[in-house]
């Protein structure tokens, strides 16, 4: 076939030379995809390990969009013109959180479920535990006179029921 650099090509030489050249890009590539799946594996399970689906309490009171898709992918935006549509959650309410699929190559985002969507889910706001209202003095005050009025009752019904025992 010739020579190149002063090495004596040949066409079987040649032909080898370019078969593993495939080869090893082949196998580069698969190389390259599978570490790319383990990638996203690791960051999915790496998601729900720290964040798992289930039911939330609402830490602080927030506003969330809801999310909407465009084709096969994932867009935080609303290119198709539509205005957002946005929900206020409170505080204290429970959520379910869900793993939602953002597009066919196997993204994942955590979303509220609601009955009319899923928003997003700022685990920033939601906790597995109830949260806790601080104490004042007028919560202090309220207890105070709601167990005033339960002894009064209480009391009351003490006597009429021994009244109405002593007649006998």
């Amino acid at each position: 076939m010739g020579s190149f650099g002063g090495v004596k090509i040949d066409a079987q030489n040649f032909n080898e030379t370019v078969a593993l050249a495939q080869e090893k890009s082949l196998l580069e590539q698969n190389r390259i995809n599978t570490l790319g799946q383990s990638l996203q594996d690791y960051r999915f399970n790496l998601l729900n390990s720290t964040f798992p689906d289930g039911q939330y309490y609402v830490t602080s009171d927030f506003n969330t969009q809801l999310i909407r898709f465009q084709g096969d992918y994932y867009s935080p935006n609303t290119e198709s013109g539509l205005p957002p549509v946005l929900k206020m959650f409170k505080k204290g309410e429970v959520v379910d959180v869900v793993t939602t699929p953002t597009n066919m190559a196997g993204g994942v985002v955590k979303a509220i479920q609601t009955n009319s969507g899923n928003f997003y889910a700022d685990q920033n706001k939601l906790s597995k535990t109830k949260p806790v209202e601080p104490v004042t003095t007028e919560s202090l005050n309220e207890t105070r006179k709601r167990n005033e009025h339960k002894a009064k009752i209480i009391i009351v019904g003490a006597f009429i029921l021994g009244f109405l025992l002593s007649k006998d």
